[in-house]
């Protein structure tokens, strides 16, 4: 490989280092690119690497509602990872099989709630915006009392709307440092 070629590939992989599976798709990328010898996968490539339970939901569940062309498309992506889980899991979704350890442990609708929360904002903070940034006719509106927790709640809502971009940063997941 190239020096300069070595270096683009370098950056590509660290760049992804602190992402799973980002980092292991892109070295296994590079791998095939490269036609590199590896004896081992970076992940589950056979039914026979996965959970007994999961293993146990394919072959009772999942295999049989399979089409012949979809067994043929799962068998030749046996032995590559992440080629192989990628295509179980889609196969699995398609039929609509929920294999173990995939599914959020609660319905959809409690998940869809919680996306929807807004991120405490400390009394400090909410009370300097109702003094400073508030008009008289927006607290007003906003029917403000104490220890009232709706009222608290349309407060923040006010404060995250009136600041975007707090709550972008606050929202963003945070990155590891390197060391």
């Amino acid at each position: 490989m190239a020096p300069k070629h070595r270096q683009e590939v370098w950056r590509k992989l660290t760049s992804r280092a602190a992402k799973w599976p980002d980092f292991a798709v892109a070295a296994t990328s590079l791998v095939r690119d490269e036609k590199l010898k590896v004896e081992t996968q970076l992940g589950p490539n056979k039914l026979e690497h996965f959970a007994p339970l999961v293993q146990e939901a394919v072959r009772r569940q999942l295999l049989p509602a399979l089409s012949p062309a979809e067994k043929e498309n799962l068998a030749a992506k046996e032995g590559k990872w992440p080629d192989y889980p990628e295509a179980l899991y889609s196969i699995a979704e398609q039929h609509r099989i929920t294999l173990p350890g995939t599914a959020r442990p609660c319905p959809p609708e409690f998940w869809k709630a919680m996306s929807k929360l807004l991120p405490d904002v400390p009394g400090r903070t909410l009370r300097n915006f109702v003094l400073t940034e508030l008009s008289p006719d927006e607290r007003n509106e906003l029917k403000l009392a104490p220890d009232d927790t709706a009222s608290r709640e349309r407060l923040i809502e006010k404060y995250w709307a009136r600041h975007p971009e707090e709550l972008e940063r606050q929202l963003k997941p945070h990155k590891l440092k390197p060391r």
